[in-house]
């Protein structure tokens, strides 16, 4: 609704968001799900994410989603695919098998749709995310990927805002 998103766009630190569907769990990061966009400024979602996997001997998502409407015909989507998952097993720190268990994916769909859709498939207890700087929630609109995840998740969603500049 209107108050998370004003919270979303003005709070500094991470937010942890219950949105209507979503059904908390005792074992809070038992599966975590991570919605990684790989830009610069949301590399702290992953740090949150990794960290709360480890310390729950958890399970960690990382998932990559590239949109349909984009693709770029000259670009191989194996190729692409290779790229980004190596962009993802360098996120995770060397050492993070031995503590927790990852599975990295890159898939082709919307967004916002796949995100709740693996979450759902991987019994996922929470989905960790960026929140840009500029333009998280604000046009409001059902169609944007932050506020369909949270409208539509199954789990709650933990929302992180990059580092303070």
């Amino acid at each position: 609704g209107s108050i998370a998103e004003c919270i979303l766009r003005t709070i500094r630190c991470p937010v942890l968001v219950i949105g209507p569907k979503a059904t908390p769990s005792a074992d809070l990061f038992r599966s975590i799900v991570l919605a990684a966009s790989l830009e610069t400024g949301e590399l702290r979602s992953v740090q949150y994410a990794t960290c709360l996997a480890e310390y729950s001997r958890g399970k960690l998502t990382l998932l990559h989603v590239v949109e349909n409407s984009g693709r770029n015909p000259t670009v191989q989507p194996e190729l692409l695919e290779g790229h980004v998952l190596q962009q993802l097993l360098e996120l995770v720190p060397t050492d993070f098998a031995s503590r927790a268990t990852a599975e990295f994916r890159v898939e082709h769909d919307k967004p916002g749709t796949l995100i709740v859709a693996r979450a759902r498939s991987a019994q996922a207890t929470l989905i960790v995310s960026g929140a840009r700087e500029e333009g998280t929630l604000a046009d409001h609109s059902l169609r944007a990927t932050l506020a369909y995840v949270i409208q539509h998740s199954p789990c709650p969603v933990l929302c992180v805002r990059g580092h303070v500049v």
